[in-house]
């Protein structure tokens, strides 16, 4: 394996874990002086101007007399000359990076090159421009994202100083996308520049609510100046004199990788020397290995654990919501590095998680951390002693209004409001209760207007619909039971395994939002 190659870098491509991110003939690479000169020239625009990149540019022409709608028509036929001058046929590189065994591409690009080398490759693709394709990709099929269009499709296109800077609301899906894939997968940029300011503007927002110690990303980079803008952001930079064939090595090195062991399952008659069923009682993370047709739902609520700083789950008593969460989201996520606290109310949430989270420490970090009370504070130095981001799961959340007085409930919201507005990327929550408890949950929302913005409803699990159901959380018999995803109905396929795949909602809110308005007095009705 050549040095330069990390073995995490490896083994997550290896593993189908990778995100390859390519900014080649995009905003966030100089690969556009070669347009944005002649569109200065064309617009006239002011060589006193000292941000020369291709966004202000495309702004200021944009911006010249004419109107808005011819402006805009000229500066997609400048770019589109401009690609037709560079040619449709994939350079070396492209074809370098279209053989990595990735199966998920973000490419910022306004070409179709990297697409066209894939189908060189025979592989299958599918191109998402825009946020109401996401929820039908075909995950059979390789997933090329391109976030900022293509010119092909003139309305996709993301050109100018307004267009970027109304990206992140103007496509929340694509972006949600992209913040699950920054939490989950290892990420590999190449021929990105970080010093463009609107890459660094996009990469702050995609990191909102992500504890940078859990970012796993590299960057490519043939000049050694860009390494400390790289390291400013978290992410490694690995120099390459020769990227194409630097990837071609690490193609090469992926293929060399033995095979990972087969998992062996007791053969018929072989004993589990255990009972693999608990009828009432719950699974816990010893069970993990018996646990089985809640796959997509451990996935998804894995997947969230690690990208929002809050998700709610919400079922009906006898669901399973406590085995999904300690067979199933615990191992998850312990197995991704973070440090799970996982508690019930008690008689106070707040020295019940304490107690748990304690446990976990030596007797030197205990010490040390005596005199810290707040406790977000005090999860926080105990994770940077650790090394690992934490994450609280409170189970059986309605214990909150049936066990606990007004006073002792008053603090724990405050606590828990003040660590969310404090350190949303430090510390990520997860709250379980049952369903029928949501309008008492809703007066929590005065202190935390987002507590509804992450939200799953488990619903039951249906065996008797075949093999569909151990993989997928609504079953194989075409009822609309499904995921509750952010206050929308969200139907599952294929979710990406432990490729942890995503596809957001449309937005508006669901049934346990509605719920709650409605068991509201003088709640809004939508």
């Amino acid at each position: 394996m050549p040095p330069t190659i990390p073995s995490p870098l490896l083994q997550a491509f290896a593993d189908g874990n990778g995100v390859v991110i390519i900014g080649s003939s995009s905003a966030f690479s100089d690969d556009l002086d070669s347009l944005a000169q002649p569109l200065a020239e064309a617009g006239k625009y002011p060589p006193a101007k000292t941000d020369r990149s291709f966004p202000a540019i495309a702004q200021y022409y944009q911006n010249m007399p004419g109107g808005e709608v011819a402006t805009r028509v000229h500066l997609v036929n400048h770019l589109r000359a401009w690609l037709e001058n560079e040619g449709a046929t994939p350079s070396a590189f492209r074809r370098a990076i279209a053989g990595l065994p990735a199966r998920r591409f973000v490419d910022f690009s306004y070409d179709d090159r990297l697409a066209t080398a894939l189908a060189e490759g025979k592989r299958l693709s599918t191109q998402v421009l825009r946020d109401h394709e996401l929820p039908y990709v075909d995950r059979s099929r390789v997933m090329l994202l391109k976030p900022f269009g293509a010119a092909a499709q003139p309305d996709s296109l993301v050109l100018t100083e307004d267009d970027h800077f109304e990206f992140a609301g103007g496509r929340p899906l694509i972006m949600a996308q992209l913040q699950v894939w920054t939490a989950t997968h290892t990420l590999l940029f190449l021929d990105v520049d970080p010093t463009l300011f609107h890459f660094r503007e996009l990469h702050c927002k995609i990191m909102q609510g992500i504890n940078p110690q859990h970012l796993r990303a590299y960057a490519l980079v043939d000049d050694p100046v860009l390494e400390a803008a790289w390291t400013a952001l978290g992410i490694t930079s690995l120099v390459a004199p020769d990227p194409t064939q630097w990837i071609t090595d690490l193609t090469t090195a992926i293929a060399a990788l033995p095979p990972r062991p087969a998992e062996v399952l007791p053969g018929p008659g072989q004993m589990l020397r255990r009972r693999p069923y608990k009828f009432l009682d719950y699974y816990t993370a010893a069970d993990a290995d018996l646990f089985f047709g809640r796959e997509q739902w451990v996935t998804d609520l894995t997947v969230r654990a690690l990208a929002h700083p809050m998700t709610v789950l919400f079922g009906r008593s006898g669901v399973g919501k406590t085995s999904v969460l300690l067979a199933g989201v615990v191992p998850r996520l312990e197995a991704r590095g973070c440090w799970v606290i996982y508690g019930r109310p008690g008689e106070d949430p707040l020295e019940a998680l304490r107690a748990v989270a304690e446990a976990h420490l030596e007797k030197k970090d205990l010490e040390d951390l005596a005199d810290v009370q707040d406790f977000a504070t005090f999860l926080l130095q105990a994770g940077a002693r650790l090394k690992k981001m934490p994450v609280v799961i409170l189970d059986q959340a309605e214990e909150c209004f049936t066990a606990l007085s007004t006073g002792v409930r008053a603090r724990w919201v405050t606590a828990l409001a003040q660590a969310l507005y404090t350190a949303p990327a430090g510390v990520h929550w997860m709250l379980s209760l049952r369903e029928d408890f949501a309008a008492e949950l809703h007066e929590w929302t005065r202190q935390i207007p987002t507590l509804f913005a992450q939200t799953v409803r488990l619903t039951p699990a249906d065996f008797g619909c075949g093999a569909g159901s151990r993989s997928s959380p609504s079953g194989a018999s075409g009822r609309g039971d499904g995921a509750w995803v952010g206050g929308s109905a969200h139907r599952r396929g294929d979710g990406g395994g432990s490729a942890g795949g995503l596809e957001p909602n449309r937005g508006g809110p669901g049934p346990i939002a509605n719920r709650v308005r409605a068991a509201v007095p003088g709640a809004r009705q939508r």
